[in-house]
């Protein structure tokens, strides 16, 4: 079985060659302990190979972390410097008017396997924008895939995707709440019948990523996998990927936990697992990393 990780980040710390964004969690904004977490928590790209390999993890898709904006510059570095194990996923400011000469650009660019888009609760209007619209229009037609990830509203995504039934659109971390940097307030599943409401469409999959994060229990965190069952169900194995985003979750659980909580659940049966690992990976990102 070869294991494929939908969702690694890694960082350098703020410098001239690879500048972070200046307005990303600014003092007193909602996203100021996010930046703290990326300035105490240095992780380069050698301790990210390293981390993957102490568990297994045979390649991974590289997320650009929030940090660098739409700057993809550190992306492509990490794209070079580990082009059989890292695809990479970037991102591209939806209001720039060369947006679609942006994009197509980026997918010519070795390593480059799709863009995410971001878009919180309390700016769920952009996703119905004339420049969202633009965004989406252009990646549908070059083809690009979009990671989409709308914590607190992920019922928004159903017109984007009506509009645009060509759009190869992944949601990110069930749509959900990503603790700890997005606690979960009341139910962590609360907002899982808008994601299954999204399964009937089939260029829709989902990212199963940090999904242990949810969890009130310690592992094998048991309680999350009535909701992950529905999901799996509804989507099926052929739509849907494991990630551990282990970064971010590092102080709840460790990488290995991450990936066993799957790898050794008796749950799920050998072709099952082989799908949610990896193989269901490479066919939705088409890519297919070196052994």
């Amino acid at each position: 079985m070869q294991i494929i990780d939908a969702q690694v980040h890694c960082w350098d710390p703020e410098g001239e060659q690879f500048p972070w964004d200046p307005t990303f969690g600014l003092p007193g904004s909602a996203m100021a302990s996010s930046r703290e977490h990326y300035v105490h928590t240095q992780f380069s790209l050698t301790e990210l190979l390293a981390a993957m390999d102490a568990v297994d993890v045979n390649a991974g898709i590289f997320v650009i972390p929030s940090i660098y904006g739409t700057d993809n510059r550190y992306a492509l570095a990490v794209a070079a410097a580990a082009p059989s194990r890292l695809g990479v996923i970037g991102k591209i400011d939806e209001r720039r008017p060369d947006v679609e000469d942006r994009l197509a650009a980026w997918s010519r660019q070795p390593g480059a396997l799709g863009l995410r888009v971001i878009v919180p609760g309390k700016e769920r209007q952009r996703l119905q924008s004339a420049e969202m619209n633009q965004l989406f229009t252009a990646a549908s037609k070059h083809s690009v895939l979009i990671c989409l990830y709308t914590p607190g509203c992920l019922a928004d995504v159903v017109p984007v995707v009506e509009r645009h039934p060509q759009l190869r659109l992944v949601i990110d971390h069930l749509g959900l709440a990503a603790p700890p940097a997005m606690p979960a307030i009341g139910d962590p599943f609360a907002d899982l019948p808008a994601l299954l409401a999204l399964a009937r469409r089939p260029n829709v999959a989902v990212k199963a990523s940090g999904v242990p994060s949810l969890s009130t229990q310690e592992y094998p965190f048991s309680d999350v996998w009535p909701a992950l069952s529905l999901v799996l169900d509804a989507f099926g194995f052929d739509r849907v990927m494991w990630g551990s985003d282990f970064t971010r979750v590092a102080s709840m659980h460790s990488y290995r936990e991450a990936l066993d909580f799957i790898l050794l659940s008796d749950r799920l049966s050998k072709m099952e697992k082989d799908k949610l690992l990896g193989a269901t990976l490479q066919k939705v990102f088409r890519w297919s990393p070196r052994s």
